[in-house]
């Protein structure tokens, strides 16, 4: 009976975040011009430096924390029933990459606009880092998901979501 009421869960999630994904993806800035796009790239106000400044303190700060076990255990954290102290302490610590990914959701946010062909190899590190934090972001749901706070892990994998749409915004 308890794998039925999983099995609901699970799908009533799936269907949630599906209507979610939706309705953020219907909703897209206003398409800039070249210079606009320029002037927003390199404005201190863009929300993709926040997202920049969030990677690089996961990579500098927390992720040379993490153990060996630690990160074979994030490695199954989707599938898994509990967490393990030391995880669940790893995890709780990264809250100021949190704070700032969303900080950089409340602010328009511009990707690179002098990527072309040429050039996208010196893009490929900062997508690596966009990676990371939207794996982030994806323990934070699970760990909530683990602890039964299902509108705070819907909140991180929409998160999630926001911060894909966002790095590709006018790239």
């Amino acid at each position: 009976m308890k794998k039925k009421h999983e099995i609901v869960r699970v799908l009533v999630l799936m269907a949630f975040l599906g209507t979610s994904y939706w309705w953020l993806m219907r909703e897209t800035l206003p398409v800039l011009n070249k210079e606009e796009h320029i002037a927003l790239y390199e404005s201190e106000d863009n929300g993709y430096l926040k997202f920049m400044q969030a990677a690089d303190l996961h990579s500098e700060n927390y992720m040379g924390k993490a153990s060996q076990a630690i990160i074979k255990e994030m490695t199954y954290l989707d599938r898994a029933d509990s967490v393990s102290k030391e995880l669940r302490e790893w995890i709780v610590e990264t809250q100021p990459v949190i704070d700032s990914i969303r900080e950089g959701f409340d602010r328009p946010y511009s990707i690179s606009p002098y990527m072309d062909v040429n050039t996208v190899g010196n893009e490929l590190p900062k997508l690596a880092k966009l990676r990371s934090i939207a794996r982030l972001l994806n323990y934070w749901g699970a760990l909530h998901h683990i602890d039964g706070e299902l509108d705070a892990a819907i909140e991180c994998y929409l998160d999630e979501i926001r911060l894909s749409k966002a790095s590709a915004q006018e790239g």
